[in-house]
């Protein structure tokens, strides 16, 4: 399947270069006259891109219709249960973490647009963050149908079965037809991704989008079109709004990839030396000298003191190896009505079914040399180390945007047919039963 990446298509499907230079030069002036545009616009790409693959892949229409609506389903089913089953105890939403924020500041920001008024939100005060693609996308549902949560709450379940279709698409590139079948399923049938689709957060969006940008760029490097290169650059914006790290590690595989395989190294050498150059001159203008600090700012707060010296860092390192991907919540003695109490059945299914195989995955597909494997594994090493770093691996929200890459690995690691071996079962499982045992031994001392 590596070839595939390195020649061009040149299939029916394509348009005219005129055709698709003019598309372009329309869209870039219309988001110049109407600047709201750029939110809206990659939400239209990935529509045509939904569109295209049910296209392409005739065959399969009935089969991701069918696990689309199961997703969807179980999403519901899920959220139903997180929402309304507690209900003498709280006033649904359930609200936690950052979706009380979500909702409050998009309310009154749209409240603001009602007024006439466009504040410039990452340059309030009081959000401070650059990454504020939930919030306009939260504040364009409020602007449009009103201030009810449930409305961004019960939309989660549509974007997170959509997931199965990209999901499809990427293992279609990347692996082969025997293994995107089995993705879609993992990835319909994972609590993981209905825990997440049950409350008011960025995740779900985020982790659609993400591989949303991975999978434009390589269907850009099978069809060498402008056109995807151009819905690639409108896509990764939209990514930075939601979170830029994102981005940085998919902009970081890209380079990698481009560096391992690319006849045209110097080019991409110079494209880096370019880029670096242009941002050190933009220090110059107090604008973008605002948004670098912040970009840079995000990373250096998150650092506890603890990791901000060589053996301190080494220390932290080590301690959150095994947190990465199992969750340290006090499962034995949680309260029932709580966030953490519905994350458990997507833990247990990623402790049990889907680690142990996405490794078995990963372990064969290096063996095999396959380059392809850069676009599975180093996305997960570089958000994996930023998250040992920042929040000493308890990362399971932020880790969920690279469930689908897991989830493929798991998917080739089943799909096969080679066996876990007695030694790697017994390692593993002989692990997360030191792990479980060890943090229960914490929990008791702790009482």
């Amino acid at each position: 399947m590596l070839s595939c990446l390195t020649q061009p298509n040149t299939g029916k499907w394509h348009s005219s270069l005129s055709f698709k230079i003019l598309f372009i030069i329309f869209v870039s002036a219309l988001i110049f006259l109407i600047p709201s545009f750029k939110y809206l616009f990659p939400f239209m790409i990935l529509i045509w891109q939904i569109f295209f693959i049910l296209r392409k892949n005739r065959d399969h229409r009935r089969f991701l219709f069918k696990w689309v609506l199961i997703a969807l389903f179980l999403r519901f089913a899920f959220l139903f249960i997180v929402q309304f089953v507690p209900a003498k105890y709280h006033e649904p939403p359930f609200f936690f973490l950052d979706d009380k924020s979500y909702h409050s500041w998009s309310e009154n920001i749209a409240e603001r647009w009602h007024q006439g008024e466009r504040p410039r939100v990452w340059t309030d005060a009081e959000i401070g963050t650059l990454q504020t693609g939930y919030y306009y996308f939260v504040s364009g549902i409020y602007y449009v149908f009103g201030s009810y949560p449930f409305l961004p709450l019960f939309l989660n379940p549509f974007v997170g079965a959509l997931l199965c279709i990209l999901i499809f698409r990427l293992a279609q590139i990347l692996l082969n037809d025997n293994i995107k079948t089995k993705a879609v399923i993992l990835v319909a049938c994972n609590p993981v991704f209905w825990f997440w689709s049950s409350f008011v957060l960025k995740d779900t969006l985020l982790t659609l989008f993400f591989i949303l940008t991975l999978l434009l760029y390589l269907e850009y490097r099978l069809s060498r079109s402008a056109l995807y290169l151009f819905f690639f650059c409108l896509v990764s914006y939209f990514l930075a709004l939601l979170r830029i790290h994102s981005l940085f590690a998919i902009i970081l595989t890209i380079l990698v990839y481009e560096m391992m395989i690319s006849t045209r190294k110097k080019k991409v050498l110079v494209f880096c030396f370019v880029s670096i150059v242009i941002a050190l001159a933009g220090r110059y203008f107090i604008l973008v000298r605002d948004i670098e600090d912040q970009i840079v700012y995000s990373f250096l707060n998150a650092l506890p003191d603890a990791g901000r010296t060589h053996l301190g860092a080494l220390k932290y390192i080590i301690k959150g190896i095994p947190r990465l991907f199992l969750a340290p919540y006090a499962w034995v003695f949680a309260d029932y009505f709580t966030p953490q109490y519905f994350l458990y059945p997507g833990q247990w299914f990623l402790y049990l079914y889907v680690l142990p195989f996405a490794i078995s995955g990963a372990v064969q597909i290096v063996k095999e040399n396959r380059m392809i494997c850069i676009f599975l594994l180093f996305p997960i090493i570089v958000k994996g180390f930023l998250y040992l770093m920042v929040l000493s691996g308890s990362a399971q929200r932020h880790m969920v945007e690279l469930m689908p890459l897991i989830t493929l690995l798991a998917a080739y690691g089943y799909g096969t047919k080679k066996r876990l071996t007695q030694k790697f079962m017994i390692l593993y499982f002989g692990c997360l039963t030191a792990f479980m045992l060890v943090q229960f031994a914490g929990i008791v001392l702790g009482k």
